[in-house]
């Protein structure tokens, strides 16, 4: 399978300084990355020292992925995906938004990332401490892998 980078035209647009951010006396490394594996507010709403820092919902932000992948894969109603490793759920919000009637499930280790999602005709569940379970037999049109 080809290699498709549909992120960087999101994550190009911010620069940061990483050596700043792993030398920082209040929050080095290890202390940032001790909180942020909790994946609760810390990692999601924290001190963008820790990690991301007030994950929020940006109007059209994720949009272009979504389009660059619903036009990649041909997605159309009636079509699912399942995002594993959502998040707060905003690339599925959008997707919801460029592909009308696309069926789309979130899944993510982090129960604050659920609680705080964006809820549009989707379908969270939390995976903290267990497997979740679905249907047999359900086609899932794309995967969404993301190396960060």
């Amino acid at each position: 399978m080809a290699y498709v980078d549909f992120l960087s035209v999101i994550h190009n647009s911010t620069k940061r300084d990483y050596l700043a951010r792993v030398n920082d006396p209040e929050y080095p490394k290890a202390k940032a990355a001790e909180l942020a594996k909790k994946w609760d507010f810390d990692y999601w709403d924290g001190d963008r020292r820790i990690n991301y820092g007030g994950y929020r919902y940006i109007e059209g932000r994720w949009e272009k992925v979504a389009r660059a992948m619903a036009d990649y894969y041909k997605l159309k109603a009636g079509d699912k995906i399942l995002d594993i490793g959502c998040g707060k759920g905003f690339l599925l919000y959008d997707f919801t938004k460029v592909v009308t009637g696309i069926e789309v499930t979130g899944i993510d280790i982090s129960d604050y990332a659920i609680r705080n999602s964006r809820p549009r005709h989707i379908s969270y569940t939390s995976a903290r401490g267990k497997a979740p379970k679905f249907q047999t037999g359900r086609s899932i049109q794309g995967i969404k892998v993301m190396i960060v």
